[in-house]
């Protein structure tokens, strides 16, 4: 624990100000060292605890991998309702020999996308 005063304060202060502070700062020195070693006994239990887990199989490992299951039927599923790849303008990201492979849902966003673009380019005047 470390208190600086400028020179600044020693010249212009009250003795008696200085000397309350001090007398202040003394007294909760036994609640300030308390606190800091409560706090390195707790970092300590926590480092320890961390420690003993290093290596162990995530808790939650099942449910992520049937999460990344039910992420790729929904994939699938965005996939499958959208339009045959014929429909995609060549040219248009993820259209048939672009060269890219995209993942279900991007694929299924560009090729919404380009519909979409495609309808707009047919329908003469007005849109909503």
């Amino acid at each position: 624990m470390e208190h600086i005063y400028t020179r600044h304060d020693w010249q212009t202060a009250d003795p008696t100000t200085l000397v309350t502070r001090l007398e202040r700062q003394l007294q909760r020195l036994p609640d300030t060292l308390a606190t800091t070693r409560a706090g390195g006994d707790a970092a300590r239990a926590e480092a320890a605890r961390a420690e003993a887990r290093i290596g162990q199989p995530w808790e939650h490992t099942d449910r992520l991998v049937g999460l990344r299951r039910r992420q790729k039927e929904i994939d699938e599923a965005l996939a499958a309702t959208v339009a045959p790849a014929d429909d995609v303008p060549p040219g248009t990201p993820g259209a048939p020999g672009d060269g890219q492979v995209l993942p279900g849902a991007e694929r299924a966003r560009r090729r919404l996308d380009a519909l979409e673009s495609r309808n707009a380019q047919r329908s003469a005047g007005l849109s909503l």
